[in-house]
């Protein structure tokens, strides 16, 4: 008997016919327009900018960018470590930390913003086919550098998906 009304009000009624149609269409395109329009925004290599500092580079790069020298309070580093910080007043970092050696930078750290990027984002804009992702962290390896990203921990999202909460370089072989 239901199924009789709903044919004869779908049917008998164009104006409501008519409106559920344009609804759908709408519906339909909205939701296009949206996903295309997530999946054409090209992946910034935002980290390419930042190269001069990058480990192997030489300590002055980081002086004339204008990092801080930074005290750090921790028995388990070197001495001769220096330790540097920028914080960036606009884009996906909130801080860049640098330790450097011998008039070198030996590591470089990038924290993100919140959910600036995903460790899938990552992969693409490295193009990474092969990474090694543990519960809480993931490595990988980027040109000589040793790349160390801590992501969020969840059990049910594909690794993926998973924030990325920072991303550090280190060169190879240290």
């Amino acid at each position: 008997m239901s199924s009789l009304l709903f044919v004869r009000l779908f049917f008998f009624r164009p104006f409501l016919s008519l409106a559920l149609l344009f609804v759908t269409v709408f519906t339909v395109a909205g939701i296009g327009v949206s996903v295309a329009g997530h999946s054409s925004q090209p992946l910034v290599d935002a980290f390419n900018s930042y190269l001069d500092i990058f480990p192997g580079q030489p300590i002055s790069a980081v002086v004339e960018r204008g990092f801080c020298c930074r005290l750090v309070e921790n028995y388990y580093t070197t001495p001769t470590e220096e330790h540097f910080a920028l914080i960036p007043p606009t884009g996906i970092f909130s801080i860049i930390e640098v330790v450097a050696s011998s008039q070198s930078v030996q590591k470089v750290k990038f924290t993100l913003n919140e959910n600036a990027l995903r460790l899938g984002d990552l992969l693409l804009i490295f193009e990474l086919p092969v990474f090694h992702s543990y519960p809480q962290i993931t490595f990988t390896f980027w040109r000589d550098y040793v790349v160390t990203l801590p992501i969020g921990q969840s059990a049910y999202v594909n690794p993926a998906y998973q924030r990325v909460w920072s991303v550090a370089f280190t060169l190879a072989g240290r």
